[in-house]
């Protein structure tokens, strides 16, 4: 959640206008389509963070968008955790 709490700051210290890359507003309309639940992919190594300042940029609610993040990373440690205790 604190990448999405640097994406809602940063909301405020570069406002829309500021995109002027043709990829960075296609990456803004594709997040805002899919929405929240965009954010199970929070647990993608590389991805993932770029992906939870950017909802926070998009100004997605704090609930679905904790709901979503604790969802996708929760996963992700489970897996994690499951493949180490398996005898092997």
């Amino acid at each position: 959640m604190s990448s999405w709490a640097i994406g809602r700051w940063l909301r405020h210290r570069f406002p829309e206008a500021g995109l002027h890359k043709p990829r960075q507003r296609q990456a803004l309309a594709w997040l805002e389509k899919h929405g929240a639940p965009l954010l199970l992919l929070s647990w993608v190594p590389i991805v993932g963070d770029p992906l939870c300042v950017a909802a926070g940029w998009a100004r997605m609610p704090l609930l679905s968008s904790a709901l979503f993040i604790a969802l996708g990373k929760g996963a992700r440690y489970a897996v994690l955790l499951w493949v180490s205790s398996t005898p092997g």
